[in-house]
């Protein structure tokens, strides 16, 4: 078990790969906002589009993904998820009273 959680915190934080140039990341920006929208737009019912409405999805799209660009919060979002999933997988933790959040 540690060493799988040596090896997500590796991955995630100490990779060696070079930096992304400016240019690089806006692309990469660019093209997630465009398969994010395409994405939401085939899969969100018609009455659920219409009730929040094209533009509206669009720019919530952008504040969803302008809202993933900070490390702090990504890292206690993946916190908060890795505690969930294990009170998923052990739900004895929540039962004894052991679970950090409390």
């Amino acid at each position: 078990m540690t060493y799988l959680i040596q090896h997500v915190q590796w991955s995630l934080f100490c990779n060696d790969a070079p930096w992304s140039t400016e240019q690089e990341m806006k692309m990469r920006e660019e093209l997630a906002m465009q398969r994010t929208l395409e994405y939401f737009q085939n899969n969100i019912p018609i009455h659920a589009q219409r009730l929040i409405g094209r533009d509206d999805i669009k720019t919530l799209l952008s504040r969803i993904i302008d809202g993933l660009q900070y490390p702090r919060l990504n890292k206690q979002l993946l916190y908060v998820l890795i505690d969930r999933l294990l009170l998923q997988v052990f739900p004895e933790l929540d039962e004894l009273g052991q679970h950090p959040l409390q």
